[in-house]
């Protein structure tokens, strides 16, 4: 079985030094607006989705009768989709 700290000490420091030393840097920066509307345009919407999902399962649960009232807020829920969501929504 592969232990983590192998894999993150051993292995993805080449993988990301090959892709940072093969990235295009022209194009890169050409399309920099493009890249971060993406991130977080991407990363705001399925922030908000996963946080709605989740408020949403939560009322429905109070509703049948399977969970007590008050317990989980829209806030609660939307800061749980913030941490749940992607860095990298387009993969």
């Amino acid at each position: 079985m592969l232990n983590p700290e192998v894999l993150f000490n051993l292995f993805l420091p080449p993988i990301i030094f090959f892709g940072a030393y093969t990235l295009n840097q022209r194009r890169f920066i050409e399309n920099l607006g493009s890249v971060l509307t993406y991130a977080f345009l991407g990363t705001m919407i399925s922030s908000l989705c996963i946080g709605a999902c989740v408020y949403g399962f939560t009322r429905l649960m109070v509703l049948l009768g399977r969970a007590a009232d008050g317990e989980f807020s829209l806030t609660d829920c939307l800061l749980f989709g913030a941490i749940m969501s992607a860095t990298d929504p387009g993969r």
